[in-house]
């Protein structure tokens, strides 16, 4: 399924009103990853890759995305204050992938499990899932 920036953004501010200002800040950190996020999503193999190793695996999306950008998302998070990223800035990314995968994917499930994510100062992240036997 190709997804386009447009799409993105209604679903998300459809399901994540609270998180609006992740998508119009225009803080560089944020913008930064922002972009990443949206070049992630509307990349039909990223996503596909990333979706597989939500279905397949349990790995949460966010998990994916940041070992699929890891040196960009290391650039960002070392402009961060304390080199982390802000708790803003990790809630508007679990937002971003939780409207990607309810909203335009169609996921109705999530769930959280911890991911090996201390570099970026974030410990859990959501995986989705359609089938409530799973």
């Amino acid at each position: 399924m190709k997804l386009d920036k447009k799409t993105v953004d209604g679903k998300f501010l459809e399901i994540y009103p609270n998180f609006k200002k992740f998508l119009d800040d225009n803080d560089k950190n944020v913008a930064e990853l922002r972009k990443l996020c949206y070049k992630a999503a509307c990349d039909e193999e990223i996503l596909s890759n990333i979706r597989f190793c939500n279905d397949k695996f349990e790995i949460p999306p966010v998990r994916s995305f940041c070992a699929q950008f890891k040196d960009e998302i290391d650039t960002i998070r070392k402009n961060c204050v304390g080199e982390k990223l802000s708790d803003s800035l990790k809630r508007g990314l679990g937002a971003f992938w939780g409207s990607v995968f309810k909203g335009c994917l169609g996921y109705p499930r999530s769930e959280n499990k911890p991911v090996p994510l201390k570099d970026f100062g974030v410990s859990t992240a959501s995986f989705f899932y359609i089938d409530p036997d799973r």
